[in-house]
């Protein structure tokens, strides 16, 4: 299963958020999800988390 890997020191360096849509960006631990997300994301992420764990769409 390939979900994009993850990014490089250099991938990171070269995001550009569109100014009129985006403020900012973070990563951030799945568990975290609950606190920075409305619920209905934070669920959404949470059981996509899940799926790919498990090797099995949501």
């Amino acid at each position: 299963m390939s979900d994009g890997g993850r990014l490089t020191p250099g991938q990171i360096c070269s995001i550009r958020l569109q100014a009129e849509e985006l403020r900012g960006y973070a990563f951030v631990d799945v568990g975290s999800v609950g606190e920075l997300l409305v619920p209905v994301l934070a669920r959404r992420v949470q059981a996509c988390t899940r799926a790919r764990e498990q090797g099995q769409p949501p």
